[in-house]
């Protein structure tokens, strides 16, 4: 199974976290909306990750397993945090960075993540038509 993921942060210019508004969307490869959230403050780079849970959460829902899953994202620290790479230091919203990572290893199950041009997300199509992301 193919599965599309996307996340956005509205209200990024805003320095108070709790101002902002994640969504998240998440696609079959068929452009089909399967999942969409929406989650108080945060950023960008956390709502890609959430929308990775989302995903794995669904995919647990439907008892898929063993069908293998194949997760496409257009974000490069998604790609990298979600298999476990390092978090910086610097990185303001490290903590939750760090809870997401730990999420995604307790969901257990198995899956590949492949970097997609933003242009062929289709969960990114998605936060584009509903929130102008």
């Amino acid at each position: 199974m193919i599965l599309y993921i996307d996340g956005g942060c509205m209200g990024n210019n805003q320095k108070d976290l709790s101002k902002r508004e994640m969504v998240t969307a998440v696609t079959k490869e068929t452009g089909e909306v399967v999942l969409s959230g929406r989650y108080p403050g945060g950023s960008n780079n956390i709502a890609e990750l959430c929308a990775l849970v989302d995903a794995l959460d669904w995919y647990c829902e439907q008892n898929l397993s063993p069908e293998p899953l194949e997760l496409r994202t257009d974000s490069r620290n998604n790609l990298a945090w979600a298999q476990g790479g390092k978090v910086g230091r610097g990185v303001n919203d490290r903590t939750a960075v760090l809870n997401l990572q730990a999420e995604i290893r307790a969901i257990g199950v198995a899956f590949t993540l492949v970097w997609v041009p933003r242009d062929e997300n289709l969960a990114g199509h998605i936060l584009e038509k509903r929130y102008g992301l």
